[in-house]
């Protein structure tokens, strides 16, 4: 299964791994390509997180490398 590697803006590393290559969802918010995902969990029993492709300017970014949408963010007491 071959894997991507990609830097993000903030110095980290994102591993993609999969067959073919992944499709960019469009943001939730504004349509443009969404390169992360919210990370509120919105389940324990599966884990599972809400995963709304947002683009870098929609993203509310929290430290840790952590994203909310809009409608997670209040809920984390993150600041838009």
């Amino acid at each position: 299964m071959p894997c991507q590697v990609t830097a993000t803006p903030e110095g980290g590393l994102v591993f993609l791994c999969g067959r073919g290559r992944a499709r960019t969802q469009p943001c939730d918010h504004c349509g443009q390509p969404g390169t992360r995902l919210c990370d509120r969990t919105v389940s324990q029993a599966p884990f599972r997180t809400c995963d709304r492709p947002l683009c870098a300017a929609c993203a509310i970014h929290r430290p840790g490398h952590v994203d909310y949408c809009r409608a997670h963010a209040p809920a984390t007491g993150a600041s838009t």
